[in-house]
């Protein structure tokens, strides 16, 4: 979309604004950078995805906006690189967002990657960065001799007599910490490589990334690899053909964390300490 073409609220968002920024997700780079965009991640998982909210919910359906990635509809901003964005418009209301029909009711993320310039030297540039996560405080639980203990005194003060198995010696034994056994230490690495320039005549831009992300929960983790290329080249002086491809491949594993009736972390918490 052309600049001309949006008459109604934009918000833009800068690459430069985040470059210095270990972002793993382009939707963490909008957070606090755009006015009446609500940006809010679902839970602290690795890859765990983030809800956009555009001037509020406007619907008890699905309120995510179209987020079109260099002119082509997308399936999410996990596809892309972070490092890859030269810019990303939010497109708020409905006159700024009519070209694209009913899929933009709930606004639209346009996302620009960076390109080559014409006339410009072939310039390339290396990014690695490598983070490690550990938890800073644990809670204070009951060990496997307090909890026969204080099951013990919770018979007895019901008037009832103590099942034999609180009354064993390997009950009250102290086999596993549940949650120190969830929790590891977690370790980030992002590495992406991008060569850019062009002549008089032509442009490109190539770039590749690898992201792996791996939570402080045991068994969960992100990772992505993907590749962009762009070219574009001048046929006479009214003339220009170009295109643009880019490559995604994620994986990840996201256990529950937020249910208290399965959920990982209230499962660690309330197991017995004498189970091995």
């Amino acid at each position: 979309q052309r600049k001309r073409d949006g008459t109604g609220t934009i918000s833009t968002v800068k690459g430069d604004d985040f470059k210095n920024i270990p972002v793993s997700n382009a939707a963490q780079a909008l957070q606090g950078r755009a006015s009446g965009v609500d940006v809010i991640r679902s839970d602290g998982a690795p890859g765990a995805p983030y809800s956009i909210r555009v001037r509020g919910t406007g619907t008890i359906n699905n309120s995510d906006p179209l987020v079109v990635i260099d002119g082509v509809p997308s399936g999410g901003l996990n596809d892309v690189n972070p490092n890859d964005i030269a810019s990303i418009e939010i497109l708020k209301d409905a006159s700024s967002s009519a070209i694209y029909g009913t899929r933009a009711a709930n606004g639209v993320v346009l996302v620009t990657t960076k390109k080559g310039s014409y006339g410009d030297q072939v310039k390339s540039s290396v990014n690695v960065y490598h983070g490690v996560s550990n938890v800073l405080k644990y809670l204070n639980l009951l060990t496997a001799p307090d909890l026969a203990k204080l099951k013990q005194e919770q018979f007895t003060n019901d008037g009832a007599p103590v099942p034999d198995v609180w009354k064993d010696a390997n009950t009250a034994t102290q086999r596993t910490d549940w949650q120190r056994a969830l929790f590891g230490t977690g370790k980030t690495t992002n590495a992406d490589v991008a060569v850019r320039g062009g002549n008089a005549k032509s442009k490109f831009s190539l770039s590749a990334n690898y992201f792996d992300d791996n939570g402080i929960v045991v068994n969960s983790f992100f990772k992505r690899v993907s590749a962009n290329f762009n070219s574009e080249h001048k046929i006479g002086s009214r003339i220009r053909i170009g295109e643009n491809f880019l490559y995604s491949n994620t994986n990840g594993n996201s256990p529950d964390t937020r249910s208290t009736q399965a959920g990982l972390l209230w499962s660690a918490l309330r197991f017995n300490p004498a189970i091995a």
